[in-house]
């Protein structure tokens, strides 16, 4: 009969084989036959988990309804971006249905069939992949706020642990489900020399993140930026302004699509009467 130290030796060879049969010289990379990036907003989300900060009242909610409705619909998000048609599951956890309503009217946007919202804040880490069951043609999960999202667990979600474990749950379901996860999140008081060391568990988010957005804006501006980066998206910062309606646009999208490409927010007048 094996002893003890026998069997281990013979698991751990087991093991070295096994992990030994996935490695390959970086030719057979060179040579693999990969699909592209399936971008739901070019070079900006793709299946995998974003992560979006900012600070509390910097228009993280109306960025995040209106990047639901562009992809919804098939749309341009923040005007310029073309956005890949497919269904969307916003959770909108710190609302209720008057101020979603109120702002899906205020932005104007064309609403499709395509985006659901919940606003029951009974969707949990537990069975947030029960919903999933239930609605398979979802490819874009909104979560509003990350922090809420943690209480329907009862964990502290500023503890390092807690974000871990919930973000890569997340990040578990988005890789799984190869779907579009995009979490949102605060921002801590203070400036931080590297902009990510701001959000709110940095390390941990960051850490099982794909991408890193950060929205910000002085109080009482109109004009904000949107900083990237991630493992897969080119590291940028979009400089933002927003309409009084509160519909965030590139300042810096071509002059020329201004107009017949913003047709496809809806009917906001705003578009037709800024003069950009």
């Amino acid at each position: 009969m094996p002893t003890l130290d026998e069997i281990r030796t013979h698991q751990a060879k087991s093991a070295a084989k096994a992990h030994v049969g996935t490695i390959r010289s970086a030719i057979d990379f060179a040579e693999m036959d990969l699909p592209e990036i399936d971008w739901l907003v070019p070079s900006l989300i793709a299946p995998g988990l974003t992560t979006i900060a900012g600070q509390s009242k910097a228009g993280k909610s109306w960025l995040l309804l209106q990047l639901g409705l562009a992809v919804s619909a098939g749309g341009r998000f923040l005007g310029n971006l073309r956005c890949t048609k497919a269904d969307v599951l916003y959770l909108a956890l710190e609302d209720n249905d008057r101020r979603i309503k109120g702002r899906l009217m205020r932005l104007g946007m064309n609403l499709t069939n395509g985006l659901y919202i919940d606003t029951a804040n009974k969707v949990t880490p537990q069975n947030v992949n029960a919903v999933l069951d239930e609605m398979p043609t979802i490819q874009m999960v909104i979560i509003d706020t990350l922090g809420r999202y943690h209480e329907n667990e009862n964990i502290d979600g500023n503890d390092y642990m807690d974000n871990t474990r919930a973000g890569g749950q997340l990040h578990n379901i988005a890789k799984e489900r190869n779907i579009a996860v995009v979490a949102c999140t605060h921002t801590r008081k203070g400036q931080a020399e590297d902009w990510t060391d701001g959000v709110i568990g940095s390390k941990a988010v960051v850490g099982v993140s794909d991408t890193i957005l950060m929205l910000t804006r002085k109080r009482e501006s109109t004009e904000g930026k949107l900083h990237i980066t991630g493992r897969d998206v080119e590291e940028r910062t979009i400089d933002l302004e927003h309409t009084d309606d509160w519909l965030w646009y590139d300042v810096n999208a071509p002059s020329e699509t201004t107009i017949t490409e913003f047709n496809d927010f809806g009917n906001s007048g705003n578009y037709y009467d800024s003069g950009f």
